[in-house]
């Protein structure tokens, strides 16, 4: 009986193991002791507050596996500095001035 707890334990610990590995879920992203922060550079519609399904890319311009939903509004500048874990956005800077916008980050969209 008490075997097959310790099965039972080490398949739930594994299991969770792999969901925080693999699963993009911004609150699970959050607590996720395997990710670290990262900052990304995005282009993000005018006119709107909320950003859903952006493509952000990383510093050295290599586009991110996921797309970032989060919120914001600046009615001029469209480029974003953004500071995530994982789908989990910490922080957004608007970049009004391009010069401080990586070069390596060439956006197609």
């Amino acid at each position: 009986m008490k075997k097959l707890i310790l099965v039972a334990f080490a398949i739930i610990v594994v299991a969770v193991g792999l969901f925080l590995a693999f699963a993009r879920i911004p609150y699970v992203d959050y607590f996720n002791p395997f990710l670290k922060k990262e900052t990304s550079y995005a282009v993000v519609p005018l006119g709107t507050q909320t950003y859903v399904d952006i493509q952000a890319y990383d510093e050295s311009g290599e586009p991110l596996k996921y797309r970032l939903n989060f919120g914001g509004y600046d009615a001029q500048s469209d480029h974003v500095k953004v500071i995530h874990k994982g789908k989990y956005v910490f922080e957004i800077e608007y970049i009004h001035d391009l010069s401080k916008w990586p070069k390596e980050v060439k956006v197609t969209e």
